[in-house]
């Protein structure tokens, strides 16, 4: 995957996900050509994940078709999609994102994208930490809504142990503090996470 030659293509948001895909602004918005999409698949893509919801439509998976691009559709939120509808997806976006070569967005690559990366981190692989690139704000990490979805998604998963479940939530607002003082430089940052709320049986 090449994240160069995606970023040819003056793609808003645009950040490389674990050495193997891509995020940003979704692609059915100015980037739905064959000619823009023919480029995204010469840049190693094959799999274009859409996490829209209320504002999908139809038609960025008609030219994906069209020009050999995979296209799937699993819709993302923090609060709106029901947890049932939201499980039904999680294992085909576990599948694209353990391919790789994918390229995931909701509209503008950032809150709905962050949630979705936050929750094949805990619940499928916690061996890199993804970062919360969409909800950093004047140096500030709000990861308010995100914890929130990831405690409604924790009883689908029975067999990860409590214990795994605080240290893979310490380890995530840890590493993503960090993340923050790097944009920032260290200068005025402050941090809101979530990393009171816990998961209640």
């Amino acid at each position: 995957m090449d994240i160069a030659k995606l970023a040819e293509l003056g793609i808003r948001n645009l950040h490389e996900v674990f050495g193997r895909g891509a995020r940003g602004e979704t692609l059915a918005r100015g980037f739905c050509s064959d000619e823009a999409l023919v480029h995204v698949r010469k840049a190693g893509i094959t799999n274009v994940v859409d996490l829209r919801t209320a504002d999908h439509n139809a038609r960025l998976s008609a030219r994906c078709a069209a020009v050999g691009l995979g296209y799937d559709h699993i819709p993302i939120d923090a609060s709106s999609t029901s947890p049932d509808v939201l499980q039904a997806g999680l294992s085909r976006l576990f599948e694209i994102v353990d391919g790789g070569g994918f390229y995931i967005s909701c509209q503008q690559g950032l809150h709905r994208t962050d949630i979705a990366l936050a929750l094949y981190y805990f619940y499928h692989d916690d061996g890199e930490i993804p970062e919360m690139v969409g909800h950093r704000t004047k140096g500030c990490l709000r990861c308010d809504d995100i914890m929130r979805r990831v405690n409604t998604m924790r009883p689908f998963f029975p067999g990860i142990p409590e214990a795994a479940f605080v240290e893979r939530r310490r380890r995530f607002l840890s590493r993503n503090r960090e993340f923050v003082q790097d944009a920032v430089l260290g200068a005025g940052d402050c941090v809101k996470s979530a990393i009171n709320m816990s998961y209640r049986h």
